[in-house]
């Protein structure tokens, strides 16, 4: 019956965290009034060593075989079962050459990208985007379109709002 009430907003706007040790010592330097401690410098490269990123790991033949394979799938890629290649698809994922596009299927990044493109460009021009429009705009399958919307959610490009999507707004 009794009401609490009260309380002070530390931090209005926290990073996300799970439960540790570390966010309470964080809230209590705050509510202490202290300043936060900086981010852990990174260390410097030696200044003869040449201002090039690294290297990537070297992909296997078999990889790249993979890769062009699903570049020239387009927007329709191949399941993963048919590629019989987890071991590359894990490798092309971490290359950042390939993402998932749903369970058990994946797409180059060009695929991803422009079908990011389109949907956006759907979006803007009609308002929203359905996987009926996307499947007829892109000449897809309704099981490619809703895995490109699926991955588009997932992305944080569009929200889903019933049977259609919508951009997300951005800040």
């Amino acid at each position: 019956p009794d009401t609490l009430g009260g309380g002070v907003v530390l931090d209005p706007a926290p990073p996300r965290h799970g439960p540790s040790n570390d966010v309470l010592a964080r809230l209590e330097r705050l509510r202490r009034g202290e300043p936060e401690p900086p981010p852990p410098a990174v260390p410097a490269p030696a200044a003869a060593a040449p201002a090039e990123p690294a290297a990537a790991p070297a992909l296997s033949a078999p990889a790249l075989a993979v890769e062009a394979e699903l570049r020239e799938a387009g927007l329709t890629p191949p399941l993963d079962a048919d590629l019989e290649a987890d071991a590359e698809l894990a490798a092309l994922r971490g290359a950042g050459r390939i993402g998932r596009l749903g369970r058990g299927m994946h797409a180059h990044a060009e695929a991803l990208a422009a079908a990011e493109a389109a949907v956006v460009a759907l979006v803007e021009r009609d308002g929203e985007v359905t996987i009926a429009s996307l499947r007829d705009e892109l000449g897809l399958s309704r099981k490619f379109a809703q895995a490109y919307l699926e991955h588009c959610d997932a992305a944080r490009i569009t929200l889903r709002v019933g049977d259609r999507r919508v951009l997300r707004r951005r800040r």
